[in-house]
Parts: C-alpha cells; structure tokens; sequence
C-alpha cells in the first residue's frame, strides 16, 4: 500500500512539472536567445539549443541514440561523463535510472545485486580481476578513457544470454577525427585520512607492483616439492619430522636437530619487515594522465589513425570498522583502523584504418593495474577476553593485492556500400548494404596476494582510560599467519554479425544472425604458511617490536622452538574452466516509422569444469576429479552442461506530437539466465575483504533461469526536456544466494547455495527539466533524476536443508527505492559549469541469517556529491570535486544491532587539463 502511494505520489509531482509547464518552455526559451549575438528571429532549431550549454549539450548528445533504439536503453557519453566531473565509470553510473554504486566499484541495476548485471568491454566478455567478484569492478576505468557507457535493461537476442538486471558496455575512445592531445594533473584529500598507518614495503610501491619483497620464497616452494612425511602421505610438508624421513627415504639420514634448524631457517624466509607506524599527510590523492591521437589519409580512400594515453593516480584512505557480535554489542566487538593506498595505471593504444567509407578495422589495447595495499590494527574483544575485562587481542594484518587485466582486441565492419560496389562493377541489388562485423578479444586478469599477513598480540587496557598499557605477541604456534595467492583468468571472446537491410515503401527490415565463442580459463593457487612457538621460553621475545621478536636470531634460536608449519588444510586451490557457444538470428521490422518489432532467438551450449587441486601433491594426481569417471548424471565430477534457446521480442510505438515533439512506448518480454561464477562452484573458501566473511563455495550451484518484462514510455521535448516511465518484472527460478553460516566467535561465514523461487518488480521514472520558466537566470539551471521503487521477493523452498531463519524474505542486494537526482548549471558565458548530485538506496539484505539468526540489512547511505568546472578558454579545464558532503558512514544492522560500521570521510580533490 504504501508503495503504491509513493509511486503515484512521484508520478503526480512529476507529471504536474512538466506538462503544467513544458507547454510554455519553448516560447520561454525563444525570449531568451533573443537575448543572444546573431539571433534572427524565431524560428528556433533543436541543434541551437543543444549547442550552447556545456552539459546540456553533454546530456543531450546521445538522446538520438535512445530514441531510435530498438531496446530499454541509457546512455551516458564521454563529454557528458566529463562535464559531471565522475572520474571513473562506477561513478558516472550512478547517474543512469536505477544504478546503484556499491562499495565504490559495484553496479546493482533495478535493486539487484552485482550477480545480475553483466559487463563487456566493447562488446566482448572479459574476465574480473577482482578476486571475490564475478563482475569487473568499474572503479578501474578512468572516465577519460571513454567513448560512452550503455545500460540495456531488456534482453535483446545479439546480447549474451548471461542477462540479469541489465547489461554494461563500456565503450572506449576509438580514433581521432584530427589532432588531439591533453594533459591533466590532479590533487586531493579526504576529511578522515589525513592519519594513516604505515609499513616498510618495496621499492616498486608506488607503482602498484611488489618488486619481490612479499613474494613467496623459492627456497620454501622447493621444500614444499620436495619433503614429505611418508608415501602414504604424499602431500608436501615442512615439518621436521618430514625432513627427516625424506632425507632417510634419499639415502642421506640427518638427525632431529639438523631438520629443526633446516625447518627453522624456512621461518626467516618469510617477510617479517612489518613494524606499523602512524603518517601525518596533508594530502592523500594525486592523479596524472596524458592522450595523444590524430588521423592521416594514407590515399583518397585509406585512412589511418592512433589513439594513445596514460592514467596513473594513487590515493591514500584510513578509515574505522567496528564490527559487533549481535548478541553481546557492547562487549564483544572489533575495532579497526584500516589504510588503505590504492595504486591505478591505465595505459592505452589504439589503431584504427578505414577504406572507401565501407570498411574499418580497428585494435583496442588496454592494460589496467589497480593495487590495493592495506595494513590494520584491530582490536578483539570476545567471549574469552569482553572489553569490560579489561583484556583483549590485536590483530596486525597486511594485505597488498595486485590486480592487472591485459585486453587486446580487434573489430572491422565491411559494408557492401555504394564505393564498394563500384570498385567491384556491381549493380543495384537485394544484397545493398549487406554488412559483416565481427571481433576478437584476448583478456587475461590476475591477481597476485603476495604475503598477506596476520600478527596475533594479546592487549592489556585501562578500564578508566580505555589506554591500552600493554601489547604482547601471542606465544602460539600461528603467532603469525601468511597466505599467497595467486589468480590468472584468461577469456577468449570472438564473435561475428551479418546483417541485411531490406527497405520497402513502408516497411523497413533488417535481417541479423551471428555467434559468439567465449572460452575461460582459471587457475586460483593459495598457499598458507604460519610460524611461531608451542614454548614458553618464546616468552621473553614477544614484548618488543614484531621486527625485533621475529628477527633472524629469534626463530633460529633452538632454546625458542620457533617452526614453520605449511597448513595444508586451509591451502585450497582449484582450476576451472567453461565455454559458452552461441547462435542467433533476429529481425528488426518497422512500419512507417510508427511500429518497430524486434524477434530473436539465441541459442548457448554451456559447459563448466571445476575441481580442487593440490599444488605440492608430490605423487598420484593433483587433481580431485577423475575426468575417466562417468557418474550416474552422464557427466564427469565437477562438470556442468547446459544448452537452452533465449527468445525475446519487442514492441516499440513511436508518435509524433503525443505530450511531446517525440514518443516511444516500448515493451519487451525475454527468457536470459544468470550463471555462478566458477569461484562460485569451487570446493573452496576465500575470504570476502569487504566483508571479512568466509565465503564456502559450492559445486553443486546451478544458474537461474530468469523471465523478463519490460515496459517503457518516454517523451522528448523540443526544449530538451525528458520523461520516462517504466515498469519491470522478473521472475527468477533457482535464484543464487549467500547464507549466513556460524564460523567462530571472531568471524562470519557464508555458504552459497540455490533458493527455489524469486520475483522482483518495480517502476521507473526518470527525468530532465530545464529551469528557464523560472527567468533568464535560471534558464542556466536544468534538473536531471530518477526514481526506482521497487519490490523483490524470494522463497527459499523446501529442498534447501540450510535452517534460514526467513524462508520468504527480499532478494539479497535488492532495494526498495533507489532515488538519484542532480541539479545541472551551465553558465550563459560557457566558462562555469556545475552539478550537485545526491543519490541513495533503500536498506538491503547484505546477508541471509540462519539458525534463528536475523537477516543482516546494508542501511541506506545518502550520498551528496558537488562538481564545479571552469573554462577560462577552449585549451584549460580547472575542476573541484567533493564527495559525501553530508559525512554519511556505511552501516550494516542486525535485528536492531548495528553489527557493522565504517567511516567513509568527505573528499575533496582539485584537477587541471589542457587540451589540444
């Protein structure tokens, strides 16, 4: 009920703006132009008012492309990006109906978590080289590498069927019409990071690349090849006990002693360089950036071009994190002061040539590196140490994650056009026009975790002052934990279109059919090693500093019994792999530019392979899976398959003078699927470093078939005014979730699983009015938004034996409403131009509670975000930004409790660029 109140609420507000107004809009903007050098007299051209604002013209650059579209569709273009002042593309999309930015990086489409959305780069599948997520975090895009971005909201059959919430394309800057070349420098600072932790790293730091200081030691690898207890435990091991035997085995016996000083020395491999100090710094942020392009005419009919730039940026953020155990707040939480550098390098170079205006080819080339390296004091107060007790633990970690993604791709389009059929003698034909274009897209990302460490220390606190009056490292056998991990996706995406235009008196046809081959290849290695001492004699070491209680001298002294131990239990590695080959036809047939139906079918034949393997299994197979096996299923172990026809069809009706200069109403109904990431489906964890939740992966996950309807009606006004109405329905079979496990006393743990049924359903409105009725003055103004109310439900069934506490509750990630509105100024001049933005999205379930347990609920977060730009000519661009003006910090509530909080700080940063 109250939904609805709200929807017709806006709807009512919405529609009373604009046609209590619009009808006026022209003639208003007519008295202000006459105001204007070079008017002559009233017949006012849509192309004027586009090109005298800045953003406005921004905004309205790619209306064209959503009007004559064949499917829901947003666009956001590269000057209008620019304008806005978002800096990367996860911050442009805040912008498009719908969108919401999670952490930062993340994209939730209609409310739906990041699973449902999908991205390509130019129209090929690439891999993530976030290690946690399935989809590509967008924060690693600089905007100034963009063409545009396009959000489909309804399946079209030429789009991969791996279609949820909606589809991302980042489109990149292909080449230049002429001569281009720009340089930006940058500069910031945040209101909560300007104390900060620090450690002793590489030499390389600075360029997000470990120059080998954290790297694993060859030395141990080899040990790990080599040393075993027994042949009946063939697995490796650095325990004395197994460097004894191998030795024996060799025919080269040692004694107790030598293999616990050969073990020993294994410890001082490890980095322990790792004494944490406290910085001051006056700023945090600094970006530089550089493009250079042109285009030359080879012949009269040949024309090559090059686009080539570089990004680099390094920020610098601290921030709190108090997690709370939900039934004891007060007593049983953790305190963490985090910082965190983030390192991002994007280089660029693209080529491009053209022949007789029918033929171009093109190569887009991109490597990314995005590195965070993050280091953490925290403080533990549990059921075995309350904060009331005055006792407690200390946790140190250190965690430097390097991820990189390489893309090379290639695109041509061939068109049997009027200059082509003249060189070739051909006459008119059925065949006029016919065009073939395809692509090929070799990507691999990688993420490389060297060293991530964990320092355990017990505390001892003031009670009256809260001042923590001693720290002394744990005298245990993990007194220090470190794991190395290492990923590499590689995906391979080639695919090719024909079409065929045929044109009738009345009837416009265009005939496609195409495929696509998407090949991914995964191999995931994590290697735990930890160190310390089971005796007591350790004691008089682990008062001091960690450099100085781990020093050489320590963990060689045998009176201290420090050992390296390899965990074998939590070292969990696995390769996976899948191809998803596709084929479609469709055809787009429109009547006298009134009626325009779109059909198709695609068809994939899915196939997935998973399976753990051991690294350092020195005899028998290092895989789990026997790939000679046929199981009752017909399928190998860790094989999946899946091979399905996608239909979807739409509707559009376009009118002229119907409210509007311009009208669509539009309606699309498609059947897509949403598949599990191959993490997903591995038997085994990783740790979640957003949420700090070990997250169980589970091979018996199969995707969700998803039914999509869409309706969408928009008006386009003559005075640049927008307004469009939506409506959505999807109905999701086996829906993928996250379940809430028990773990121990100081973490959370999540387990994936398939529920049996979900819904989700909402409205959209979304909107943009110039301010001119309001006076010349305001006419510089124009107002941009979007509402998304919405309603999502899922029912976990039956079969899932997983005691949840709520067997019918919200989608995880799914909001109910989502708002975005931003207020637009364009001065008369053309020098000033600015944008205050506020966006927020309703509370969402962040984790599915079981046992009894609460669902765990992400709290809205009111984000207020300014952009100021000033054009002292058409060469400078001087530019403010601030971020979370309002001071918002994320919480995370369960059952009343807020479990989870984390500052979050206002930014503020200062950029210049010269363009040429």
């Amino acid at each position: 009920m109250k939904k609805n109140i709200l929807i017709s609420a806006a709807s009512t507000f919405i529609w009373t703006v604009f046609f209590g107004i619009t009808s006026n809009s022209s003639l208003l903007a007519q008295e202000v132009y006459e105001g204007y050098e070079g008017y002559e007299g009233p017949d006012i051209q849509l192309e004027e008012i586009f090109v005298l604002g800045r953003i406005e013209s921004a905004a309205q650059s790619l209306v064209i492309e959503r009007i004559e579209s064949n499917r829901v569709l947003d666009v956001l273009g590269a000057e209008q990006i620019e304008r806005i002042g978002d800096a990367t593309v996860a911050a442009a999309l805040k912008r498009v109906p719908g969108v919401t930015l999670v952490d930062g990086q993340y994209i939730y489409v209609r409310g739906l978590g990041e699973r449902y959305s999908s991205s390509v780069l130019n129209g090929a599948t690439v891999p993530s080289p976030d290690l946690t997520r399935n989809v590509l975090p967008l924060d690693i895009f600089p905007s100034s590498i963009l063409e545009s971005i396009a959000v489909q909201k309804s399946y079209t059959a030429d789009k991969p069927a791996a279609f949820g919430g909606g589809n991302i394309d980042i489109r990149t800057k292909g080449i230049p019409d002429d001569f281009i070349f720009s340089l930006s420098l940058g500069t910031g600072l945040d209101s909560d990071s300007s104390n900060s932790l620090d450690y002793a790293g590489g030499d390389n730091d600075f360029l997000g690349d470990d120059d080998g200081t954290r790297a694993l030691s060859p030395v141990i690898e080899n040990a790990l090849n080599s040393f075993h207890t027994s042949l009946q435990a063939p697995e490796g091991d650095l325990s004395a006990l197994a460097i004894q035997n191998t030795a024996a085995r060799n025919g080269s016996p040692i004694s107790r002693e030598e293999a616990e000083a050969i073990n020993a020395n294994f410890a001082t491999l490890i980095n322990r360089d790792l004494d944490i100090s406290e910085e001051d710094s006056a700023l945090q942020d600094i970006s530089i950036g550089a493009s250079l392009g042109n285009s030359y005419f080879l012949t009269d009919d040949i024309e090559f071009g090059f686009l080539t730039s570089l990004n680099y940026s390094n920020s610098s953020r601290s921030d709190e994190r108090i997690t709370r155990v939900v039934t004891d707040p007060e007593e049983e939480f953790t305190d963490e002061f985090r910082t965190t550098e983030n390192t991002n390098i994007t280089a660029v170079a693209n080529f491009g040539v053209s022949w007789l205006n029918d033929h171009k080819i093109s190569s887009k080339n991109i490597f990314l590196r995005n590195t965070d390296d993050e280091v953490s004091i925290t403080d533990i107060f549990n059921t075995s140490a309350s904060f009331s007790s005055g006792s407690g633990g200390r946790d140190f970690d250190y965690r430097f994650e390097q991820r990189e993604l390489e893309v090379i791709q290639f695109e041509g389009t061939h068109r049997l056009g009027y200059d082509t059929r003249d060189l070739l003698g051909l006459g008119d034909s059925f065949l006029d026009d016919l065009e073939v274009s395809w692509f090929y897209s070799d990507s691999t990302a990688t993420t490389d975790i060297p060293s991530e460490t964990n320092i355990a220390a017990d505390i001892i606190r003031d009670v009256n002052t809260n001042e923590v009056t001693s720290v002394t490292l744990d005298q245990s056998t993990r007194l220090v934990d470190v794991r190395y991990t290492e990923l590499e996706d590689k995906v391979e995406s080639s695919g090719f279109t024909i079409s065929l235009p045929i044109y009738t008196r009345d009837w416009d046809i265009e005939l496609s059919a195409g495929g696509q081959l998407d090949t991914k290849a995964r191999i995931y290695e994590q290697l735990d090693l930890s160190l310390g001492s089971a005796s007591s004699a350790a004691d008089s070491t682990l008062g001091g500093s960690i450099s100085d209680a781990l020093s050489d001298e320590n963990l060689t002294n045998p009176d201290f019994e420090y050992e390296a131990f390899f965990q074998s239990g939590l070292s969990r590695s696995y390769i996976a792999a899948s191809t998803i080959e596709s084929f479609f036809g469709q055809a787009d047939i429109s009547w006298q530019d009134s009626w325009q139906l779109v059909a198709g079918v695609r068809f994939e034949d899915y196939k997935q392979f998973t399976s753990p393997f051991q690294p350092f299994r020195i005899n028998g197979s290092r895989l789990r899976a026997d790939l000679t096996t046929i199981t009752d299923s017909g399928f190998p172990e860790g094989i999946f398959a899946q091979d399905d026809f996608y239909p979807s069809v739409s509707l559009t009706y376009r009118a002229q003078d119907f409210w509007a200069e311009d009208f669509n109403l539009r309606f699309a109904v498609s059947e897509t699927v949403v598949r599990p990431d191959l993490r997903e489906v591995s038997d085994a964890s990783y740790l979640d470093p957003l949420t700090d939740i070990v997250v169980n992966g589970n091979p018996n996950v199969v995707p969700s078939d998803i039914l999509n309807f869409d309706l969408r009606a928009e008006w386009f006004f003559s005075s640049g005014d927008t307004l469009s109405l939506s409506y959505f329905l999807k109905d999701i079979d086996n829906p993928i979730e996250y379940f809430q496990g028990l773990g121990s006393e100081d973490s959370l743990t999540a387990s994936i699983e398939n529920a049996a049924t979900g819904e989700s359903s909402g409205v959209e409105i979304e909107f943009s009015k110039y301010l001119d009725f309001l006076g010349d003055f305001a006419s510089q103004f124009f107002i941009t938004g979007n509402i998304t109310l919405a309603d999502s439900e899922i029912d976990v069934g039956d079969d899932l034996l997983i005691p949840v506490t709520n067997r019918t509750r919200p989608l995880t990630g799914a909001s109910d409403y989502v708002y975005n509105f931003v207020l637009n100024y364009d001065a008369f001049d053309g020098r000033h131009a600015a944008t205050l933005g506020y966006n927020v999205s309703g509370e969402r379930v962040f984790l599915a509670g079981t046992s009894s347990q609460e669902d765990v609920f992400e709290q809205p977060f009111n984000a207020l975000d300014l952009s100021y730009s000033y054009f002292p000519n058409d060469k400078f661009t001087f530019g403010l930004k601030v971020r979370n003006l309002l001071g918002e910090d994320i919480e995370i509530d369960q059952g009343g409790v807020t479990v989870y909080e984390q500052t979050v700080g206002s930014s503020y940063s200062l950029d210049m660029k010269y363009a040429f």
